[in-house]
């Protein structure tokens, strides 16, 4: 298929019309083969998987174990579209998570790039035949754009042209208009965030025209052209739903330095034309200033010609919405009712596939990147290990003898060769299970399969790997009390070495906790939602809140809400924010919000957030807010009751009073 799509040498200048392939010259019609060709080899891997439902099983080590005593091996849960299947929604998620677990150990990324491919880019249009548009050929656009974005990753990776990179995630998607385009987060080395090191990077302001034929009069046109936005106004996509303005913030505000802040992105130096900035005009003559620019980087800009938006990246909070950004999967489209029992036919139904998707499918072109690579370990209890096996005797010996080791049963091990003084295994008795991976790589050459030290090869200050256990919350059982001690306790040589605390073996993980005081002043309960900030988005935070305090009774509520109220509401107030409502107001109706949730939370137990010591709702934001959902458009419903939205609480009871 590979061969029929491309099986001419692009570089050969003497082919004629009447050598090319007839796919090649068919136009929409080639469009719509690419598709189809990758419809059937989608449907070809999905039916495998379909089909053997009925033949693989999945459950804990113990219980197959038990099942091939008893003769009865089938009977488990049956296997699901999994995570290793690309661009499922499990796998999607998985790489959110590996992303998150990047964040997690380096901080914040310092860089976003999106690097959007200009299918009229000279490489492609001298391809194309008299009479074909560069959509008429996604072949040419996926190769193009897949040796371009080697040569950009290169650069950062290999050349290091914004400083020493330590780590990079990056995703391709496709618009469905077809152009393909990259989101990029990297992490540099050391980087000093001040306004004149962001200034050095990316600029957000019109250079000096220059002379004709100049590299500035060439940066000027690049940037007039490419990394214009607007002036848009009613119609346009970005346009606010309630008419007031570009939800992107275009245009921005004047500013002579750029400003760090406390943002998501910083506020960028756009000079004033009276205060020295530049000011241009756009290929359709439209007169334009700094306000109006999208912040680029000038070498990437020159070099690669297209659209790419380089963006500092300044708040912790803001990581999480670029990594769901990144991670948000293909476009999707559903007409009728999906079928939610089976998976494989609900990722089938509801795809969007452009022809420039497919062809990069095809090729098997890289969709995300995560370096260094994340390990997910396993995570289990004593011979609870996850099995998969088919349902046939000897298959169940077989997969009984491969899942008999698992990462944490030879993290146990290398655990015991270090307390024997083996050199190699030191450094293990240091580490929790979950910094594993950044020392020791987890060899399946061998068999067993155990931990082998990493031989440092390059750069020591590059990590080689990251390590992340499953989150889980305390509904699901001992194993969530496992994974923190797994968390916290260091040189475990076995299960029961976990669970052993002063000489004293505890029956269960939960009585070693206790023993170690971590439910205590709900060290426990503060330390799970802490880490859940760090990778989970706010409604599984809230959902995560929800259950410790309705499961777990923490002995503080009202301040374990109070510590992580900011991160369960974010999501609502950054809707609010984009809708341009002022920052007070966006706080008042997001934590609304949250309470509204929280209490929707509780009530399928019958109770309330008042049960728990928590606020309640206000009612009277609670319909504000249902009113915006009902018209977006009720801007003047907003303004007359944002002064009461933002009085505190006396005053709002003064008003009420005078109401009556």
């Amino acid at each position: 298929m590979k061969r029929l799509l491309h099986n001419v040498d692009p570089n050969d200048r003497s082919r004629t019309v009447q050598s090319e392939n007839m796919l090649h010259l068919s136009n929409k019609l080639f469009q719509q083969w690419c598709c189809d060709m990758w419809a059937k080899v989608e449907s070809n891997d999905l039916g495998w998987v379909e089909t053997h439902q009925a033949n693989i099983f999945a459950d804990s080590y113990s219980k197959v174990k038990k099942r091939q005593a008893e003769g009865t091996t089938g009977g488990a849960t049956p296997t699901i579209l999994p995570s290793s299947y690309n661009q499922s929604d499990r796998y999607m998620h998985r790489k959110l998570e590996d992303a998150m677990s990047v964040a997690r150990v380096l901080g914040t990324p310092h860089l976003f790039i999106t690097f959007t491919m200009d299918v009229f880019c000279t490489e492609v249009m001298q391809e194309l035949v008299p009479g074909q548009t560069p959509y008429d050929r996604p072949d040419i656009i996926a190769r193009v754009y897949w040796q371009k974005y080697k040569a950009f990753i290169h650069e950062i990776e290999q050349d290091n042209i914004f400083g020493k990179m330590i780590a990079r995630v990056s995703t391709v998607e496709f618009q469905k208009r077809g152009a393909p385009h990259t989101h990029t987060l990297i992490w540099i080395k050391d980087f000093e965030c001040t306004p004149s090191n962001i200034d050095n990077i990316i600029s957000a302001e019109i250079p000096p025209r220059g002379e004709e034929g100049t590299p500035q009069r060439t940066l000027h046109d690049m940037v007039t052209e490419k990394m214009i936005h607007g002036p848009c106004s009613t119609g346009w996509a970005c346009w606010k739903k309630d008419g007031c303005g570009c939800d992107k913030g275009f245009p921005f505000e004047f500013s002579a330095t750029t400003d760090i802040g406390e943002g998501y992105y910083p506020q960028y130096r756009r000079r004033s034309p009276e205060d020295g900035g530049n000011t241009g005009t756009t290929k359709s003559g439209i007169a334009v200033d700094n306000r109006s620019v999208v912040p680029y980087n000038a070498y990437l800009l020159l070099k690669y010609r297209c659209h790419i938006n380089v963006q500092f990246v300044v708040s912790v909070a803001s990581i999480k919405y670029l990594f769901k950004y990144n991670f948000k999967g293909e476009d999707l489209l559903t007409v009728g009712t999906l079928n939610v029992d089976d998976e494989v036919d609900a990722y089938i139904t509801k795809r969007y596939i452009s022809s420039i998707s497919a062809v990069w499918n095809i090729f098997e072109f890289n969709m995300q990147e995560v370096k260094p690579p994340v390990t997910q370990l396993t995570l289990h209890l004593e011979n609870d290990q996850y099995t998969t096996y088919q349902n046939s005797n000897d298959d169940v010996t077989e997969a009984l003898e491969r899942n008999k080791c698992t990462q944490l049963t030879q993290y146990f091990l290398a655990n015991a060769y270090g307390h024997d003084n083996a050199d190699d295994y030191l450094k293990a008795l240091e580490l929790c299970y979950e910094d594993m991976p950044i020392h020791y790589r987890y060899n399946t050459e061998v068999k067993p399969p155990i931990w082998t030290k990493r031989i440092v090869r390059g750069d020591p200050d590059v990590l080689r790997g990251i390590g992340r256990m499953p989150l889980l919350t305390p509904n699901n059982g001992d194993v969530y009390f496992a994974r923190c001690l797994l968390k916290h306790r260091r040189g475990a040589s076995s299960f029961q070495a976990l669970r052993t605390v002063d000489g004293i073996l505890h029956p269960t993980y939960q009585s070693a906790c206790v023993a170690l005081h971590y439910i205590e002043d709900d060290f426990l309960w503060i330390e799970t939602m802490r880490e859940a900030c760090k990778i989970k988005m706010p409604r599984a935070l809230r959902d995560l809140f929800g259950s410790i305090i309705f499961h777990c009774h923490p002995s503080d509520k009202l301040n374990l809400f109070q510590l992580f109220e900011d991160n369960m509401l974010d999501d609502f107030r950054h809707t609010h924010t984009k809708q341009g409502l002022p920052a007070n107001t966006a706080l008042a109706l997001a934590r609304n919000q949250l309470l509204v949730y929280l209490n929707d939370f509780f009530r399928q137990f019958k109770e309330t957030n008042a049960s728990y010591g928590l606020p309640m709702p206000d009612a009277n934001l609670t319909q504000l807010d249902m009113q915006n959902e009902l018209d977006p458009n009720a801007s003047e419903y907003y303004s007359n009751n944002i002064r009461l939205i933002e009085t505190n609480l006396e005053q709002k009871a003064f008003f009420e009073e005078m109401q009556k």
